[in-house]
């Protein structure tokens, strides 16, 4: 799949060094807000292909401001859906990240 191959020596392009005493992979787990958008899906992807941290590691945490039992008021009513989607695509393919919902 050549655009995976891009979007890695991209994501790879990006990152930068961190400090001596920040070990990322000493964690275990790292959380990352995961609104869906653009910008979290940069930060995952760059987390994943630039810095390497390995799929099981990353805690994706998606904030529902209605709350998990609520008719959708503030988020859209897609946004399960939507963001399993974005995890599952091609270039994503991180099911094995853990995507967890939050509430207020």
């Amino acid at each position: 799949m050549k655009n995976l191959k891009e979007l890695i020596e991209f994501a790879e392009t990006l990152a930068i060094p961190f400090p001596e005493e920040m070990d990322i992979n000493s964690y275990q787990h790292i959380d990352i807000n995961f609104s869906g958008g653009k910008d979290s899906i940069a930060m995952a992807l760059i987390l994943l292909y630039g810095y390497k941290l390995p799929r099981e590691n990353m805690k994706l945490i998606h904030m529902r401001i209605d709350g998990p039992n609520q008719e959708a008021f503030f988020d859209y009513p897609c946004d399960l859906t939507y963001n399993f989607a974005v995890l599952a695509s091609n270039c994503f393919n991180i099911l094995s990240a853990k995507l967890y919902f939050n509430a207020k």
